[in-house]
């Protein structure tokens, strides 16, 4: 895995993520996505809803996303969780990856 494939979403980028109960199968699951802290353990495979707030008319960036791995975190508090984005545009993708890149 490259890590240049994923994007930290680090302060004052806010994140929130839910687990989505009955994702929708046989999505195209990109080879970019994100790399965020959780509190928490989440296990591989499990699919994410994530919002990202912005400070613009739309208010969030929200999209989908399938966890790849999850390990302690490299900061010691926490895990670093890899999430590729799922079932989404190339053109939304880079829009949340360029917006996390601003900040």
């Amino acid at each position: 895995m490259k890590s240049s494939l994923y994007r930290p979403v680090l302060s004052p980028v806010s994140l929130k993520t839910e687990i989505l109960d009955n994702p929708t199968k046989h999505l195209e699951i990109s080879t970019r996505g994100i790399i965020f802290q959780s509190e928490e353990a989440i296990e591989a495979g499990t699919t994410l809803t994530a919002s990202i707030n912005t400070v613009s008319m739309t208010g969030s960036l929200d999209f989908v996303v399938k966890v790849l791995k999850c390990q302690t975190s490299t900061e010691g508090n926490g895990y670093d969780i890899y999430a590729n984005f799922y079932g989404i545009e190339h053109e939304a993708e880079n829009e949340i990856l360029e917006f996390i890149s601003k900040t």
